[in-house]
C-alpha cells in the first residue's frame, strides 16, 4: 500500500476542523473515526467509508487518500493517491492554502 502513496501530494491542515471542512467543501467523504488510526478519503459524497480496521486490502487500494492526525488538537495530514481526481485534488490544495492563511489571521 505504501507504494500507492510514494511521492504523492501531501496536504497539511492546521486543525481537524479545517481539514474536515475543506474535505467536505471539496466533495470528499472521510472514513469513520477509530481512535488514532488513519481514515480513508474518497472523492464523492456517495461513499460511506468504514473504520480503518474494517477496510480490506482492495478497499485500501481504491482510496483516493489517507487522513492522519497524530494529536487530538494537532495538524491533520492528508496524502492523496494517484487515483484521486485531479480537479478535486487541486481544489483541496487551494483550501489547504486558505486554511493556513485563516489560521495565521486567527480565524477559522
Amino acid at each position: 500500500m505504501r507504494d500507492l502513496y510514494a511521492s504523492r501530494p501531501i496536504l497539511v491542515f492546521p486543525s481537524e476542523d479545517a481539514a474536515e471542512r475543506a474535505l467536505a467543501w471539496s466533495g470528499f467523504a472521510v472514513g469513520i473515526k477509530q481512535g488514532k488510526s488513519p481514515r480513508g478519503v474518497m472523492h464523492g459524497s456517495e461513499y460511506l467509508i468504514m473504520k480503518w480496521r474494517d477496510l480490506t486490502r482492495a478497499d485500501l487500494a481504491a482510496l483516493h487518500g489517507i487522513y492522519f492526525q497524530t494529536h487530538r488538537d494537532g495538524p491533520v495530514t492528508i496524502t492523496l493517491s494517484h487515483l484521486c481526481p485531479r480537479d478535486a485534488a487541486d481544489d483541496l490544495r487551494a483550501r489547504e492554502f486558505a486554511a493556513h492563511i485563516l489560521a495565521k489571521a486567527g480565524t477559522s
